[in-house]
């Protein structure tokens, strides 16, 4: 059986996630692309919870933004996010 490269490095970040970092990604990889404050809502946390997070998880290389939108709660410009497409099997 042969085994990509990228899939194992994806599994290899992943194991060393942080439970809260794990939490965020699998809300972006479960919905889709999303703003933070979807993100926020889905794990009933603040949003500062959130954001440094997905900060986090985009220097990694795990979380990519989709597009930028105007956010029909508060009306302003957010990114949402998405799983990098890399990581995508």
């Amino acid at each position: 059986m042969i085994v990509d490269n990228s899939y194992i490095t994806y599994v290899n970040i992943l194991e060393k996630l942080s439970k809260r970092r794990m939490e965020v990604y699998s809300i972006i990889a479960h919905i889709g692309p999303c703003s933070n404050l979807q993100v926020s809502k889905c794990l009933n946390l603040p949003i500062n919870c959130i954001t440094g997070r997905v900060k986090e998880l985009r220097d990694i290389g795990v979380v990519v933004e989709d597009k930028r939108a105007i956010c029909p709660e508060t009306k302003q410009m957010v990114s949402y996010w998405k799983v990098a497409k890399n990581l995508i099997r």
